[in-house]
Order: structure tokens, then sequence, then C-alpha cells
């Protein structure tokens, strides 16, 4: 949490068995629980679609396959 109380971030885990590692949606939040991030995780490791947001607007968007930022193709299918 944020000092005022507002979500900082959302992540998702495998479970314990598969390691715990971030598996999933993470999203990131500012101090007025704006969406600042959301990283798609595969395995603990960077995996599909990333996109960056300011005042509530797509900033950046870049595509992951296995940690490696790689071309939007891999992401869009």
């Amino acid at each position: 949490l944020h000092p005022n109380g507002e979500l900082s971030y959302r992540m998702h885990y495998q479970s314990q068995n598969d390691g715990g590692q971030r598996h999933g949606l993470s999203e990131f939040f500012d101090e007025n629980g704006q969406l600042t991030q959301e990283i798609n995780f595969k395995d603990g490791k960077r995996d599909g679609i990333y996109k960056a947001y300011v005042s509530g607007y797509l900033h950046d968007r870049r595509c992951y396959k296995n940690d490696e930022q790689t071309d939007m193709s891999y992401c869009e299918k």
C-alpha cells in the first residue's frame, strides 16, 4: 500500500508447488489509485504485453517473450 492507503500493486503468483513465481497479470498503481503499469508474467519472467500509463493514458506498449523484449507479433497471436 502507498502511505495514503491506496493500493500500490496487485500481482498473481503460481502455487508454492510451482515455485511461487509471478504468473499472470501484475498491475501497479500511483498514489491516486490510477493504473501506471500492466505486465504479464509466465513462470516468473515477463511474457506478453507490457503497458505503461501516464495520467490514465497509454504511454508505452511493448512485447516480451521469456523476459526479453521481442517483436509485437509474438503478443498479437
